[in-house]
């Protein structure tokens, strides 16, 4: 029910979200999301696993061959060149690069395992036919005082003329 404002005045239009799969797909998309999420379910190995391995061949050799390359050569020539290649500050240099492609390379392999279930999940939808969201647009509504002026402003009164 409008408020005594929105009687008056009228509404603005608003956009909506509204759900396009119908019940049965909606009760197949979930016992499909807890499939791939928990793992359980007839659905179960519908896609293939996250392969850690396939991570670590595309991944993580590539990064660790450009560390032994490219990262530790610069720092032992920025060591020798002040001749500090045995001190511990080269060491703690060392570790500290080794420390940071570990912690880089943990975090990839968790955003890939995320965007793997991402994938998963959008490879379902596609091939079931879901378009989960539509948007709608509801308009904008008139109320009394627009109704009034429009209607004065279409038909104007003739005062005695």
């Amino acid at each position: 029910m409008p408020t005594f404002k929105q009687w008056l005045f009228g509404k603005s239009g608003k956009v909506k979200k509204a759900s396009l799969k119908t019940k049965e797909q909606e009760k197949l998309n979930k016992e499909v999301m807890y499939a791939i999420t928990k793992k359980k379910g007839p659905l179960k190995g519908i896609f293939g696993d996250f392969d850690p391995e396939q991570f670590q061949k595309t991944t993580g050799n590539p990064a660790l061959k450009n560390f032994k390359e490219n990262i530790l050569p610069s720092l032992e020539e920025k060591f020798v060149s002040q001749g500090n290649v045995q001190s511990s500050a080269f060491n703690k240099q060392r570790i500290r690069a080794g420390t940071d492609l570990q912690e880089k390379l943990a975090t990839l392999m968790e955003q890939s395992k995320e965007q793997h279930k991402q994938n998963q999940i959008q490879g379902i939808n596609t091939s079931l036919g879901f378009q989960p969201l539509e948007n709608i647009y509801k308009g904008p509504s008139k109320g009394v005082v627009e109704g009034v002026i429009q209607g004065v402003a279409e038909n104007p009164p003739s005062f005695g003329v």
